[in-house]
């Protein structure tokens, strides 16, 4: 068995928000489409995926709190809060009406409890 080819690793990108900076990786153009990746992993995650959105959308994986490089200034991790940070991501980035794709039943339970029933309008939270 042929070990897989080490990735070019992406530039990274930060949003400085108010308890966190949240790295991040952006490629391709049109739509934006947010990938927040699983528990236990970070925004590398879905690396091996870029080709299948590259042509179509303008992708952006963040890495979450406590994840990667995304480090904060506090030190609480809970489900509210991480669904607080991308709430405030995506105001910060101006990311109204992006597509959010994840695989893990953290995000939904982070994301539904600031954002009931994962509305995720942020110009209303």
């Amino acid at each position: 068995m042929m070990a897989s080819k080490p990735h070019k690793q992406l530039p990274t990108k930060y949003c400085d928000l108010e308890n966190i900076r949240i790295a991040y990786n952006e490629f391709g153009e049109g739509p934006t489409l947010l990938l927040l990746h699983p528990n236990s992993v970070n925004k590398d995650y879905w690396y091996r995926h870029r080709t299948t959105w590259l042509s179509d959308y303008r992708t952006i994986a963040v890495d979450t709190r406590w994840h990667g490089e995304s480090i904060p200034k506090d030190h609480v991790l809970n489900y509210e809060i991480i669904g607080k940070d991308i709430v405030a991501f995506c105001k910060k980035m101006n990311l109204k009406g992006c597509a959010v794709m994840f695989w893990a039943i953290v995000m939904v339970a982070s994301l539904a409890s600031i954002c009931p029933p994962l509305n995720l309008d942020t110009s209303e939270v």
